[in-house]
């Protein structure tokens, strides 16, 4: 199984950039302007840990990067969005994170 891996995901990887070059080829270096942004939302993500939250966003960093990359004018505010209610308080812990982490709600 571990072999199949290591064919299956440099080739998903190598697909999804041939489809970014084809879709965004118009705009040239300028579809590379939400890469930073979206490196920050994954990065950021991880920190926060928001698949610990009842969110709209609670995916997985790497999923956020590609959501963040592919649409950043929407996805970015609607991140900062997300992240502010982390951040205040206002977004619940899910039960099985709040009972992993010690704390209980």
């Amino acid at each position: 199984m571990r072999s199949m891996r290591v064919l299956v995901i440099p080739s998903i990887v190598l697909f999804g950039l041939y489809l970014w070059s084809r879709l965004f080829e118009p705009l040239g270096w300028l579809s590379l302007i939400g890469v930073p942004f979206a490196a920050w939302v994954a990065l950021d993500s991880r920190r926060i840990r928001i698949t610990e939250y009842h969110s709209s966003l609670s995916y997985p960093p790497l999923t956020l990067f590609l959501l963040a990359a592919s649409t950043p004018v929407i996805v970015v505010p609607w991140y900062l969005t997300a992240r502010d209610l982390i951040k205040s308080g206002q977004s619940p812990r899910r039960p099985s994170a709040a009972i992993s982490s010690g704390r209980s709600r």
